[in-house]
């Protein structure tokens, strides 16, 4: 029987060293001895060649591989399925299984991606326990769990059809690797394994074969938690009589500790990264590879840590996968992809040809040419479909046809105009194919982008990590395609296709590495790792230590369950918090910093881990927070400079001329951030500056009375500067597009009793809902175009509910119009034009919605299709707009009597109006004069201060951008 050696210690007990000098003392007698290190990730084996060499010059022998290396060089002449066919294999059986009832359990969840993974994670696990089907199909019968029971039905299926075809799955290459070296293989005679916390079933059995033919040397932690404890046992079972060393730590010094508390998630990172700078710059022997960073989860960091460590000029190696769909190319190609599906929306063909991923010299453009078709479609409200993309194309083409154009510009519009209808024939035929195999779409995709005319430019692989992306991208339709081709596949429609893909796009599989970077990784993967300096941050509570929450099938449960029915399988892979913390604070050979945050995510207090709080408290921690310095780029050294300035914190960058210029930003700085008045600079101004607002041919309205109400400072940005935001197109309706697609509707339905002169009573309401319905619903439909937004599906499904709310408000509307006496509807969207009699005359107009008139009566009505607004804000003059539409109705209608209301899709409870018969209404109408008067004079002073009048200043302010309310202050309070 083979006697191993088990070199067994605490972390930082010397066990690599151990292991190390073994192969050193054999290299020293043959440098050319061969020797194989089994370490379990290729970041392990380069610690371990590192170390290894730099004591031996010479070590032409030395293989270090991990056991998925070797295994796929052992079993090379095995059947194994790739991963994306094994993983489309269970798929089938599993709808086999569901549909044929022996999984009918997982029945509701059978088309989710949820499952599919759930499913992979479970049968990947037991396949590579080297688990009986049969065996595992009769203790989950015993533990009477459905989900199990539902389990080994689809593993024994899946089993079965591996079998039927002669093929392996992936995780069982270690068992076949283990039957090549007992037939013989040939295998180093020295073989040395370290790092490991767990070894799976046939792993196991690789090592066992291994014994039998070399010299074996495994360095184990039993005691690094369940895993371990688990495997060890293992291994003592099939090594009885191995050979154990304990290692010892004494002698061995203990890391320095500093901690650390920052303000948030990002202040966290940069000083994480400022320290590592420092730390590389005063140790000039320390390569950026002997430093970590450590998160319990990296996911929620890597995007940030990358845009910081640029920052710093630091390279940075993450040992964790992003997902294609979320980086550039990935979300290119998703735009691409969708943009007929999404109904050919102007935004998205301008973001598409406008990326730099694209050849645009094939269709002769060039940027500016994207963004001009961009400004016409935008300027003429061409938002989406077809239709509209080829008209701007012909209106392109009209305008260079003019006689009075340029000859230049001309040249320009032509040309613009036939490359966009070029590239619109050429990416249409790409995205509405006719049926076919998913095969064929990815080959058809992939010629396409990267074919002998590519979509996508060659330089593009020139860009920062561009290249491993492309390299996912194409393996993804590789594996599509051979999937079809070992599988066999039906034609589907591109839709379903690119559903498909998607589910590839958003594995997080895309590594992004820089050789030789700081480690950036969660702390899993740290065991048997160490270095220099390593940094733990996110030490908060709910980050560090997490929820314990668990979705996989063969979760701690399942596992309890199946070893009471007889079936042991290891400990879930999942590890306990205190093993993490373990492994994560004793990689540190030099320094150890921990990191935590004052704020969460949302800006909210957090509570500081337990973890962070029980080293802390010990006197000997380091509890300085290090100061910006020196080190870090120009960059970060501008905004570490800047950070306090709110605060009145004055950090001086050490020899930068132009701090006198800095110190009275600073000042100026926190007088923005105070309520101080600003002066001619915001908003007091000479008077009459304005005169075209003020002039007796000023043209006022109900909305620029309450502009200025609302706040002097967005009215001078509207109507002074006459600033607005550019149209685009938007992600789905707001409320204001959503008002006035409402209107156009009632609009519509009411035209014929307008045309007749009839009143909308009882007697006619049958007519105008006949018309509601009837051409209600195109115009509804037609919205997303006129107006431009998203989600059109979601806006088509609201119709339903919309056009009962709709039919609701008719009806009310006509009760209340008989209760007044109304013989006719004067009209919809009225237009009148008056003038107040003041000194000199104000001009104002005014589009009513509706206006109804009956003896010696009008009606002014004003549909709203948003929040309730109370009667106290009209009576107290904070709303002006529905007394100035009674006043004006009254006047051109010359009627003694007006009533003055709104009329609401979602009525509230207490739905009220203005009447003039009410002596408190009549004079509130009445004092609407006196209120216009005010705002002339006013705006005629000057006087456009930031004062804004509303708890919540509106997100249709014309400064928006601009107020330093707004924009530098969201936290302010007017109280």
């Amino acid at each position: 029987m083979p006697t191993p050696t088990f070199i067994t210690g605490a972390p930082a007990s010397g066990k690599t060293e151990a292991l190390l000098n073994i192969a050193t003392e054999r290299y020293a007698v043959d440098p050319f001895a061969e020797t194989l290190v089994l370490v379990p990730t290729v970041r392990h084996g380069d610690q371990i060649r590192r170390r290894l060499t730099s004591r031996r010059r010479v070590a032409f022998g030395l293989r270090v591989q991990t056991i998925g290396q070797l295994s796929r060089e052992l079993a090379g002449g095995e059947a194994v399925a790739e991963p994306p066919v094994a993983s489309e294999l269970l798929r089938q059986a599993t709808t086999a299984a569901i549909d044929g009832g022996q999984a009918v359990y997982f029945a509701p969840l059978a088309k989710t991606d949820g499952l599919r993974h759930l499913l992979n994670a479970a049968v990947a696990e037991l396949m590579a326990e080297q688990i009986d089907p049969e065996a595992f199909a009769t203790a989950a019968g015993r533990t009477e769990r459905p989900a199990l029971i539902a389990l080994a039905a689809i593993y024994r299926a899946y089993a079965a059809e591996l079998g039927t075809r002669g093929w392996k799955h992936p995780s069982q290459l270690p068992s076949a690797a283990s039957q090549a070296v007992a037939n013989g293989a040939a295998v180093p005679p020295l073989v040395i394994i370290d790092g490991f916390q767990l070894l799976r079933g046939g792993e196991l059995a690789l090592v066992e074969a291994l014994a039998g033919q070399s010299d074996l040397v495994i360095a184990f932690d039993p005691d690094a938690g369940a895993r371990a404890n688990f495997t060890f046992g293992e291994l003592l079972r099939r090594f009885p009589d191995a050979a154990r060393i304990e290692t010892q730590a004494a002698g061995a010094s203990a890391p320095s500790i500093t901690a650390g508390v920052a303000a948030d998630r990002e202040a966290q990172l940069r000083a994480m990264a400022r320290e590592v700078k420092q730390r590389l710059t005063d140790d000039p022997t320390l390569r950026p590879s002997d430093c970590a960073i450590a998160f319990r989860q990296v996911a929620p960091y890597l995007g940030l840590a990358r845009q910081v460590f640029a920052e710093y000029d630091l390279p940075l190696d993450p040992a964790a996968g992003e997902p294609l769909a979320s980086r550039p190319l990935g979300t290119w190609l998703r735009r691409l992809l969708h943009l007929a599906s999404d109904g050919w929306r102007l935004r998205d063909l301008v973001a598409v040809l406008g990326s730099g991923f694209v050849d645009r010299g094939r269709w002769q453009l060039d940027r500016s040419d994207v963004a001009r078709v961009g400004r016409y479609g935008r300027e003429r409200h061409l938002w989406a479909g077809t239709e509209s993309l080829h008209r701007i194309v012909e209106g392109l083409r009209a305008d260079a046809a003019a006689p009075t154009i340029a000859e230049p510009v001309r040249d320009r519009l032509q040309r613009t105009a036939d490359g966009i209808a070029a590239a619109l024939d050429e990416v249409g035929i790409l995205l509405e194919p006719g049926e076919a195999t998913a095969s064929e779409h990815a080959r058809r995709l992939d010629a396409a982008l990267f074919g002998r005319s590519p979509l996508i430019r060659p330089r593009s692989r020139q860009l920062a990590g561009v290249d491993v992306e492309i390299e996912a991208l194409r393996s993804y339709l590789r594996g599509i395609a051979s999937t079809d081709a070992a599988l066999g596949a039906t034609p589907i429609a591109f839709d379903a296709f690119v559903a498909r893909f998607e589910e590839e796009l958003q594995a997080p599989a895309v590594l992004l590495r820089e050789a030789g970077g700081v480690l950036l990784a969660p702390m899993h993967t740290l065991h048997g790792l160490r270095f220099v300096h390593v940094s733990i941050g996110g030490l908060v509570e709910g980050e560090f230590p997490a929820p314990r929450t668990s979705t996989a099938l063969l979760n701690r449960e399942a596992r309890e369950s199946l070893s009471r029915a007889g079936l042991v399988l290891p400990p879930e892979p999942r590890a306990a918090e205190d093993e993490l913390w373990a492994a994560a604070r004793t990689r540190a050979d030099g320094t150890l910093s921990l990191w935590r945050s004052r704020l969460d995510e949302r800006g909210r207090p957090a509570a500081a881990s337990f973890y962070f709080d029980s080293v802390t408290a010990d006197a000997a921690v380091d509890a300085r927070t290090p100061a910006p310095g020196a080190v870090a780029s120009r960059r970060e050294l501008a905004i570490a400079s800047t950070q306090q300035w709110p605060f009145g914190g004055h950090i001086r960058p050490p020899g930068v001329v132009a701090w006198p210029v800095v110190r009275q930003a600073v000042a100026i700085e926190q007088h923005r951030r105070s309520f101080g008045h600003g002066g001619a600079f915001e908003g007091r101004l000479a008077a009459d500056l304005v005169p075209q607002l003020t002039g007796p041919d000023a043209v006022w309205s109900a909305s620029r009375l309450e502009s200025y109400r609302t706040c002097a400072f967005q009215f001078f940005g509207q109507y002074a500067l006459r600033l607005r935001e550019l149209d685009e197109e938007q992600d789905s309706a707001d409320a204001a597009t959503r008002g006035t697609v409402i209107h156009a509707v009632l609009q519509d339905a009411l035209a014929p009793l307008v045309a007749s002169g009839e009143p909308l009573t009882p007697a006619t309401l049958d007519m105008a809902i006949e018309r509601l319905r009837t051409n209600g619903p195109a115009i509804w439909d037609r919205a997303p175009t006129d107006y431009g937004f998203g989600r059109a599906a979601l806006w088509r499904l609201d119709a339903e509910d919309v056009f009962e709310q709709l039919e609701a408000l008719l009806e009310r509307e006509a009760h209340a119009g008989a209760a007044h006496g109304v013989t006719r509807v004067l009209g919809a969207e009225v237009k009148i034009e008056a003038a107040l009699p003041l000194d000199p005359p104000l001009l104002v107009t005014a589009s009513v919605d509706r206006v109804d008139l009956g003896a010696d009566l009008a009606v002014v009505v004003d549909y709203k299709s948003g929040r309730e607004i109370p009667r106290a804000q009209v009576m107290d003059g904070r709303r002006v707009q529905l007394q100035l539409y009674g006043y004006l109705a009254r006047e051109s209608a010359e009627a003694s009597r007006v009533v003055a209301r709104y009329a609401w899709v979602n009525p509230p409870q207490n739905e009220w109006d203005l009447d003039t018969a009410r002596d408190e209404d009549a004079a509130v109408i009445d004092d609407v004069v006196r209120v216009a008067e005010d705002v002339r004079a006013a705006v005629a002073s000057g006087d456009f201060r930031v004062n804004p009048q509303v708890p919540t200043c509106p997100r249709y302010c014309a400064f928006l951008h601009v107020c330093r309310v707004n924009e530098m202050s969201r936290w302010k309070r007017w109280d």
